[in-house]
């Protein structure tokens, strides 16, 4: 008699091996998923700042700090963002949250990035899939340990925009740094 096809233990052997592989499987995928998501919204800081480069240089009337402790505020409502409108999470950046700050030290200008992709449920509450990046140096967006600049938990660390003569205090590697905001566009 000629038999064709699996016998029911071998389909159940089939099953667990498979079963097994996808347990040690999907956990990779999604962390590999994960790392290139935050990856994707440290690259857009960077555009981001690279575009305020670009804007400082076109117009001039944004007015930048010459002396220490002082800084400029460029909110993404006043750049040309429209290729980088959603960050890899599929959340939108709040243009109006989200800005680029040029503080001066030391004789140079240090530019922070402050992105945010906020999303909220039904009653305006911000959701847990929200993201952030508080004040983060083009250096930071640069190093080793990038993806730890995203905060996953956004509602803690969204910052407003501060206002024009207002203080703000940065840490960084324990060293506070305080800007009076010369201007914001």
């Amino acid at each position: 008699m000629n038999k064709k096809g699996f016998t029911l233990t071998e389909l159940i052997a089939i099953i667990v091996i498979l079963g097994v592989l996808m347990t040690v499987a999907i956990p990779n995928v999604l962390s590999i998923l994960e790392r290139n998501k935050a990856l994707s919204m440290i690259e857009d800081a960077k555009k981001f700042i690279a575009e305020v480069e670009y804007k400082i240089r076109s117009d001039t009337s944004i007015e930048l700090p010459t002396e220490n402790a002082k800084a400029t505020i460029i909110k993404l409502s006043y750049l040309d963002t429209t290729d980088l409108d959603t960050s890899s999470y599929g959340i939108s950046y709040d243009k109006n949250t989200s800005f680029i700050m040029i503080g001066r030290n030391d004789g140079n200008n240090t530019y922070y990035a402050n992105l945010n992709a906020i999303m909220t449920d039904t009653h305006g509450k911000v959701t847990s899939n929200s993201r952030a990046i508080p004040y983060a140096t083009y250096t930071e967006l640069n190093g080793d340990n990038t993806i730890s600049l995203i905060k996953k938990n956004a509602e803690d660390f969204i910052v407003s925009v501060p206002s024009k003569d207002s203080t703000v205090t940065i840490t960084k590697n324990s060293n506070n740094y305080t800007y009076t905001i010369i201007d914001v566009k």
